[in-house]
């Protein structure tokens, strides 16, 4: 690929693509070091235990809030109000509570009482308690200035071979690096697939290859420098303990038990990414296709009344979910700006007509509710219609839309 955009575009579709880049990298360095372990009794209380005992509620609090920090100091280059609520999108989609539901989740599949007792063992212990606590300095804002000096000191004065080994032996156990990297990947490959529809590639909508092409040319160059960053993090980690308490550390990353931890909490991060990546993707692809529909010269008061008037038309001895699969259906079909905004006149209009179907509007969170539970309202409904994209995204807006006046009594 030789450019990402066709130049001639307006931001919404110049733009898009490459901000899903760089708000995707944006994440890369917290998420370089969010991996946990833990403790506790009767699996969820005790996976909430052991997440808290071993610091990984702290640290997923600790990555949502410095991707929200990152955001926010992003802020000064967005140009307009689409880019600015585009951020609004991200922050919500990598929400602290969203990922600890899928590290639990995680966790909880494959729960083994007799591996959590062994952890909480080792987190209860003075020893265990001293490098939690170590690790959680170590991610923290205030180690941000040390850690780059021990880094920098690391590379004219290597350290001690023996506290190397074991350093490089933990990120290996832990699968640190690898899990990194996963985060990453896997994150971006979502974002870029629910924005492909408001994307050019060469002047055509980037296709898998395309995204796989940008998602390989983006990360790839960290593979290495991430598995640095992991060793020196674990160097500095163990900094401050002598090489007996440091091989006790390693015994318990290496054990049955923290290998299960870590592989299943690595796993319940990773899914929190995917499902965020696509999420800010479709979601943001929606948006961008209404927004520009309703600027479009194409959209005259004529063609939007007869949108509306072919709804009601269509509603005729239709159920509420026949308009919904019609609107699926027109705007899977758009080949042009305007024909968004008709699809969604056409499913305010027709909803409002059909036979109203039982218990439609329950569950269907109100437009003024948290942008995150709008967002994975969106995308649960669409997987489970087996269409999770972002033109199923925009359907599933309309139902919201129409539900949220029918709560305000129109």
């Amino acid at each position: 690929m030789n450019r990402v955009f066709n130049e001639s575009e307006p931001w919404s579709r110049r733009e898009v693509f490459s901000t899903a880049v760089s708000l995707g990298l944006a994440t890369l360095v917290c998420l370089s070091f969010t991996t946990g372990a833990g403790a506790a009794k009767g699996p969820e209380t005790t996976i909430d235990r052991l997440l808290v005992q071993s610091g990984m509620t702290h640290m997923i609090e600790s990555f949502a809030r410095s991707a929200s920090e990152q955001m926010a100091l992003r802020s000064a280059d967005f140009e307009n109000e689409d880019e600015r609520y585009a951020q609004e999108i991200f922050q919500a989609v990598f929400a602290a509570p969203v990922i600890r539901k899928h590290v639990n989740e995680a966790v909880f599949n494959s729960y083994n009482p007799a591996y959590a007792a062994e952890l909480a063992s080792w987190f209860g212990s003075e020893l265990g308690s001293k490098f939690r606590d170590a690790e959680i300095h170590a991610q923290s804002l205030d180690a941000t200035g040390e850690l780059l000096q021990f880094a920098q000191a690391s590379q004219t004065q290597p350290p001690n071979p023996e506290r190397l080994a074991i350093a490089v032996k933990i990120n290996e156990a832990r699968g640190a690096s690898d899990l990194s990297f996963r985060l990453v990947s896997e994150m971006l490959r979502g974002i870029l697939s629910g924005t492909a529809n408001v994307s050019l590639v060469d002047g055509h909508a980037p296709t898998a290859a395309d995204i796989e092409a940008v998602v390989q040319a983006q990360t790839a160059p960290h593979a290495a420098l991430l598995e640095q960053q992991m060793i020196v993090s674990f160097l500095f980690t163990g900094r401050n303990f002598s090489l007996a308490d440091n091989r006790a550390y390693l015994k318990h990353i290496d054990s049955d038990a923290g290998k299960w931890f870590y592989a299943r909490s690595g796993d319940g991060l990773v899914s929190a990414m995917v499902l965020a990546g696509r999420a800010f993707g479709s979601y943001s692809s929606s948006w961008v296709q209404d927004m520009r529909g309703a600027a479009s010269p194409d959209s005259t008061e004529e063609r939007r009344e007869k949108a509306a008037e072919s709804g009601r038309s269509y509603a005729n001895g239709q159920s509420q979910i026949a308009c919904v699969d019609n609107v699926y259906e027109q705007r899977k079909a758009c080949k042009e700006d305007a024909c968004f905004v008709d699809a969604s006149l056409f499913a305010q209009a027709c909803l409002m007509a059909a036979k109203p179907a039982p218990n439609f509007c329950n569950g269907v969170p109100g437009t003024a509710d948290d942008l995150a539970i709008l967002i994975y309202w969106r995308l649960s409904r669409c997987d489970a219609r087996g269409t999770p994209d972002a033109y199923c995204d925009a359907a599933m807006g309309a139902v919201q839309q129409y539900c949220a006046a029918k709560a305000a009594g129109y």
